[in-house]
């Protein structure tokens, strides 16, 4: 019942996207495959409030390490929206999979924006590279 109810406040289009995100907080405490499934379909799509809650959802989902959850949050890094890549910089610190070092390091090489660099630092230093 939960993940239908979710999934309806997922489709709908607000304000300040407030359903879309309360719906992502909620499927982050659901430990199932198709809650996992829902959060992931939204890491790309609608506005920013509502990324970042996918960005953060998916690592409530994961058990750190978790280097498969990591490979769908490294390509936010490129983000055109400086406030994504700071969520996705952090959100691989508390992941812990060692590997997306590289993809911050990488990042970080080509950043300009002073603000997304201080996370990309900080998440590196935090995963020990």
């Amino acid at each position: 019942v939960a993940i239908g109810v979710a999934r309806d406040m997922l489709r709908r289009e607000e304000w300040r996207d407030v359903p879309r995100v309360a719906a992502l907080e909620a499927l982050g405490r659901i430990g199932s495959d198709e809650a996992k499934t829902l959060i992931i379909g939204q890491l790309n799509d609608g506005e920013r409030r509502g990324r970042v809650a996918a960005i953060n959802a998916l690592v409530a989902h994961a058990t750190p390490p978790d280097s498969a959850a990591a490979r769908l949050i490294e390509p936010l890094l490129d983000d055109p929206d400086p406030s994504i890549r700071i969520a996705a910089a952090g959100a691989l610190a508390r992941l812990g999979a060692a590997a997306s070092a590289q993809a911050l390091r990488a990042r970080r090489a080509k950043e300009e924006e002073p603000r997304v660099r201080a996370a990309l630092d900080q998440a590196v230093r935090r995963l020990g590279s």
